[in-house]
């Protein structure tokens, strides 16, 4: 794709799925002042990188998988085989996937799941028991975004693992708090959380109860300046 930056020159951008199943590969040449002045469509998109069972796909090579691939695979499995809780539910931790704001399937980055609601339980428990060391308020509601929950699967009812937590919550994310939100605060916050549904900030909420509307105004923040155009009017009520 071309973006436009701004001086008004075009920008030539690739982007892949992730996972780390694709590379995005970009061939260019530059003049000496450092502008694109031509581009190699032909060998530009996404590379594979894993799967030898691909006729794009990457040979394997012996030295790689003996001092990374082998030790990563063995250190995984070490955290497949901690057994941390039981669940007697299946938990939803898809992305989930919508058309237009019409659900198709629930996930986590659309609706409230069991999944998004134990993360957001477990942010706000550990923000409770450590509040008073770190000279905080203890905390009332816990909000993780829909966005942060990477499994995208449903874990079946059974032993949750430590491989499970890093699925779940793959980035080195810290627990924060923010204090003193006023009443209007928090319904700002709340409005960002349903202004796009199956947006990655779509919110799991934990000790507040609320209700909102699809079919009401969302708020629009724009990307790139984040100037709020409308407020939003989605949610209809709150319960602390």
């Amino acid at each position: 794709v071309t973006a436009t930056d701004a001086d008004g020159s075009d920008v030539p951008v690739v982007t892949t799925a992730g996972n780390y199943k694709y590379v995005g590969r970009l061939v260019v040449g530059f003049n000496r002042a450092g502008e694109v002045i031509a581009l190699n469509e032909p060998l530009s998109g996404p590379v594979r990188v894993v799967g030898t069972g691909f006729a794009d796909g990457v040979a394997p090579d012996a030295n790689v998988e003996a001092t990374i691939v082998g030790p990563v695979k063995e250190f995984v499995a070490g955290l497949a085989a901690n057994v941390l809780a039981t669940s007697e539910v299946a938990l939803n931790g898809l992305r989930g996937s919508v058309t237009g704001e019409t659900i198709n399937t629930p996930g986590v980055r659309n609706s409230e799941t069991n999944l998004g609601d134990l993360t957001a339980d477990s942010l706000l428990w550990q923000a409770q028991q450590l509040a008073a060391d770190f000279g905080v308020d203890s905390p009332q509601v816990g909000l993780q975004n829909g966005g942060g929950i990477r499994n995208d699967s449903i874990i079946p009812a059974g032993p949750l693992t430590e491989l499970n937590t890093f699925q779940i919550l793959s980035f080195t994310n810290f627990v924060s708090v923010k204090e003193d939100l006023t009443a209007e605060q928090f319904k700002t916050v709340l409005e960002t959380s349903v202004s796009v549904i199956g947006n990655g900030r779509f919110g799991q909420w934990s000790g507040v109860e609320f209700t909102y509307s699809i079919s009401a105004q969302p708020r629009v923040i724009d990307p790139n300046t984040c100037a709020v155009s409308n407020p939003g009017s989605r949610i209809q009520d709150v319960f602390v």
